[in-house]
């Protein structure tokens, strides 16, 4: 009896170890799971993407000391008038300091000229909606706006709501719904900056969480959500996730120092929703300009050829390191490889509600035989790699076009009569008396596939 028991023993604790080893190895993998971005797709595309910045443009000047706006969510559709930003404003009233939403509209095309300021939606002092900010909004099936946004009561430290509420179109009187159901409230952690879409008939929402990566969220009639799923995402303060095409943009700012206010933009970019790799980095605070010091919660959207990335920024600080500063927007042209990436998964099909119309699928545009004959690489082909491509773009105005000096916010460029001895000509492909960066793409796909004849 005595060596049985012994062995009986012998066997627990052996059992035990196992049991002890195999909870290890679970709470590993679930460490190295959550705090791990894939960057298979990086490593599978990320280093042959180009990202050219193409301009900058300052929005809305800076506010002042002791105050803040930050937060832009930009919108324009088709047959609008304006474009639309929904941000957050940090102003003095009666002494206290308020995190409203507030709404603003250009004529200008997105770029200067932004008018009409004022406040949408503000929270009751005391209450979980006492700070209200960070929206994100997108329109439903049925034309009727719904806006998303982060919500606080100062006297407690990071706990934070997501809310909602609607409004018709154009967005400026709105029926506040109170905190959205189905999910844990207040959310866990650190949240900011909700990006929703219409996706498949339902609205999905994705929200930047910090170290956690990107909660993912969705609903049929945009108040009661199922589940929260946790997207793996590199760590971010402020961040918005874009659809396009067949990729999903994640576009999010911070310091590479952990706990310092952010400094960087960076930009990733996957083939699916569950999981994006670190991000490429391509912008920082430098120099003398309005966003020398600090720049944060950036929004991409795509305009024409062109993608803007609008973000706060200031060049200094009082009170705090948010405060004083401006929005502005910079415009890049992002070129993919040529080879096709892998579709969306289960057919996933998005509305794009802040996205200006679509790129033209030049992909279908073959060229023409007797004009690649005819036109050769010559001086377009500023780099000499017997290719015409996004890189000589550059090289490509300031050659052959010149500035419209009466506009500095345009970046449109007239062309010159030498220029093929026929003003314009060819090269104005839609006609409309300038030669811009649509132009541009349009010719080299046009008369150049792959490389020159």
């Amino acid at each position: 009896m005595g060596k049985l028991q012994k062995s009986k023993t012998k066997l627990l604790i052996v059992l035990g170890l196992l049991l002890i080893l195999i909870s290890l190895f679970v709470i590993i993998q679930y460490l190295n799971y959550d705090l791990s971005p894939d960057n298979s797709f990086a490593d599978e595309l990320g280093e042959e993407i180009t990202i050219t910045e193409i301009s900058k443009h300052l929005v809305l000047a800076e506010i002042g000391e002791y105050q803040s706006q930050y937060s832009p969510w930009v919108m324009h559709k088709s047959g609008w008038k304006s474009y639309l930003m929904f941000y957050c404003k940090n102003t003095n009233i009666g002494g206290v300091s308020r995190d409203r939403v507030w709404r603003a509209e250009s004529f200008d095309g997105g770029i200067s000229g932004w008018t009409n300021e004022q406040v949408i939606l503000e929270g009751e002092l005391g209450e979980k909606d006492d700070l209200s900010c960070s929206p994100g909004v997108v329109i439903d099936q049925e034309g009727l706006m719904h806006i998303y946004y982060v919500t606080g009561d100062r006297d407690e430290d990071m706990v934070l709501y997501l809310y909602h509420a609607t409004a018709p179109q154009p967005g400026v009187k709105w029926t506040k719904k109170g905190p959205v159901q189905g999910i844990p409230q207040p959310l866990p952690g650190y949240i900011e900056t909700p990006s929703p879409y219409l996706i498949d008939g339902q609205i999905v929402v994705y929200i930047s969480a910090g170290s956690e990566g990107i909660y993912k969220i969705s609903s049929v009639d945009g108040h009661n959500f199922t589940g929260l799923e946790t997207v793996r995402a590199p760590r971010a303060q402020a961040g918005r996730v874009q659809l396009y095409k067949d990729k999903f943009f994640y576009v999010y700012s911070k310091n590479e120092e952990r706990y310092k206010p952010p400094n960087k933009i960076f930009l990733s970019i996957s083939n699916i929703d569950t999981s994006f790799p670190d991000g490429k980095l391509i912008m920082e605070s430098n120099g003398k300009e309005w966003d020398a010091l600090q720049m944060w919660s950036p929004h991409m959207i795509r305009v024409d050829a062109l993608w803007r990335i609008y973000y706060a920024g200031n060049k200094s600080s009082e009170g705090w390191w948010g405060a004083n500063t401006s929005i502005g927007l910079r415009e890049f042209m992002i070129d993919f490889p040529t080879r096709s990436p892998t579709s969306r998964p289960d057919g996933l099909t998005a509305t794009e509600n802040s996205i200006s119309p679509s790129m033209p699928n030049y992909s279908d545009n073959q060229g023409d035989e007797q004009i690649i004959n005819y036109i050769k690489c010559g001086t377009l082909d500023y780099n000499q790699d017997n290719k015409i491509n996004l890189l000589d773009f550059e090289n490509f105005k300031t050659t052959y076009l010149k500035f419209n000096h009466s506009d500095t916010n345009s970046m449109y460029y007239r062309c010159r009569d030498s220029l093929e001895s026929d003003s314009c000509g060819f090269i104005d492909n839609d006609n409309n008396e300038i030669v811009d960066i649509i132009d541009f793409k349009n010719f080299i796909d046009k008369y150049h596939q792959e490389k020159c004849s």
